[in-house]
């Protein structure tokens, strides 16, 4: 058996190639995770994929509010699952719109590979940015592939992977003084999931007027090009389920 001082050499002089065995095992599995669940039936992608389906057949979009009709309708598209449209804003409906043309195995499988690939951007995107090389880039990659929310949203197949790679564009764009760039993800984020809404204190704080300004810019922008779509009375109906859930302290939380 070895010793605490010679593991402790062992690993020293080949930490490298540990790490590298560490990483590659976990990237693997990964992908190997992402292609198992790919077909699954869950909530999440099932509300996103119902509403889409729901928007191009003409429904009208306030209807998603009321828990009776819309789980309904996920239980037409996606049988066994129940769901309901919570507190999502009548445009995430947007997020999947693309994919929602075709079947639910086809659409979900399509979601996720394309959320593979914005993480894979994005994660050699922070890599170059940052400079991680030799002990840090294996590294890095462990921190990323034992990340257990990352399966959380392969399983659900949600928006989260997207909404880090936007948060990602975000961060560059706020530290390069892109502002512009960091203002519009920002507002882009908002109208689409409501997230980033801490950001618009930091802008303030931080006297960032551009990004303030293009931030409720883009977000106004695209609800009003949305708007002939959704119509107001969805608005109305998202602000009136908003009230009712921030009533509730275990919804709220």
């Amino acid at each position: 058996m070895f010793s605490i001082p010679t593991a402790f050499t062992f690993f020293s002089r080949f930490k490298i190639q540990i790490l590298w065995i560490i990483a590659i095992s976990l990237t693997a599995y990964f992908l190997y995770f992402s292609v198992e669940h790919a077909f699954n039936k869950s909530n999440g992608f099932a509300s996103y994929y119902t509403a889409s389906r729901l928007l191009i057949e003409g429904e009208n979009p306030a209807n998603y509010y009321n828990d009776e009709y819309f789980s309904s309708k996920v239980e037409k598209y996606v049988p066994g699952v129940y769901e309901i449209y919570l507190v999502n804003l009548p445009t995430t409906t947007l997020l999947v719109l693309p994919f929602s043309v075709f079947d639910y195995e086809i659409a979900r499988t399509l979601w996720i590979t394309f959320n593979i690939l914005l993480l894979t951007v994005s994660i050699i995107f922070i890599i170059s940015r940052n400079k991680f090389y030799s002990s840090w880039l294996p590294f890095v990659l462990i921190l990323f592939f034992t990340f257990q929310p990352l399966y959380a949203n392969i399983i659900a197949a949600q928006a989260y992977i997207l909404i880090f790679c936007c948060l990602v564009g975000i961060f560059y764009g706020y530290v390069k003084g892109k502002q512009k760039l960091a203002g519009v993800i920002t507002g882009l984020i908002l109208i689409l999931k409501s997230a980033g809404t801490y950001l618009l204190l930091l802008f303030v704080i931080q006297k960032s007027w551009k990004c303030l300004l293009w931030s409720v810019a883009s977000t106004i922008s695209i609800f009003v090009i949305t708007l002939p779509f959704f119509g107001l009375d969805s608005w109305i109906e998202y602000s009136n389920t908003l009230i009712n859930y921030s009533s509730s302290p275990t919804l709220s939380v």
